[in-house]
C-alpha cells in the first residue's frame, strides 16, 4: 500500500507542479505582453507630446503676431477717431460762426455722412 500511496502522491504532485508551472508561464507571458504594451503606449504618448508641443509653439507664435497686429490696428483706429472728432468739432464751430456772422448767405450742406452729427447746429 505504501508504494501505491507514494505513486498516487507522486502523480498528483506532478499534476499540481505541472499545472502551477503552466499557470506561471501563462502569467509571465501576459505580464510581458502588458509591459510591452505599456512601453509602446509611453512611446506613442511621447510622440503625441512632441507633436502637441510643436503645435503649441506655432499657436503661440501666431497669437503673438495677431496680438501685435491688433495693437497696431487699435492705435490706427484711435488716431482716425481722434481726427474724425476733431474735424467734426471744427465743422461745428465753423457752421456756428457762419450762422452768426454771415446773415444773407447759406453755407453749403455738409456731406451726408456728417449730417446726423451736425444736425443740432443747423436746427437752431
Amino acid at each position: 500500500m505504501p508504494s501505491l500511496l507514494a505513486t498516487v502522491l507522486t502523480i498528483v504532485g506532478t499534476i499540481i507542479v505541472g499545472g502551477l508551472g503552466t499557470i506561471g508561464v501563462i502569467y509571465a507571458a501576459r505580464a510581458s505582453s502588458r509591459a510591452q504594451k505599456r512601453t509602446a503606449d509611453v512611446a506613442s504618448r511621447q510622440v503625441d507630446v512632441t507633436e502637441w508641443q510643436a503645435l503649441l509653439t506655432q499657436f503661440k507664435e501666431q497669437v503673438a503676431l495677431l496680438t501685435t497686429r491688433v495693437e497696431k490696428l487699435e492705435k490706427a483706429v484711435e488716431q482716425k477717431d481722434a481726427r474724425h472728432w476733431s474735424l467734426i468739432g471744427y465743422t461745428r464751430i465753423l457752421l456756428e460762426w457762419i450762422h452768426q456772422n454771415v446773415q444773407h448767405k447759406t453755407p453749403p450742406l455738409p456731406p451726408t455722412e456728417f449730417v446726423d452729427e451736425l444736425t443740432y447746429i443747423t436746427e437752431r
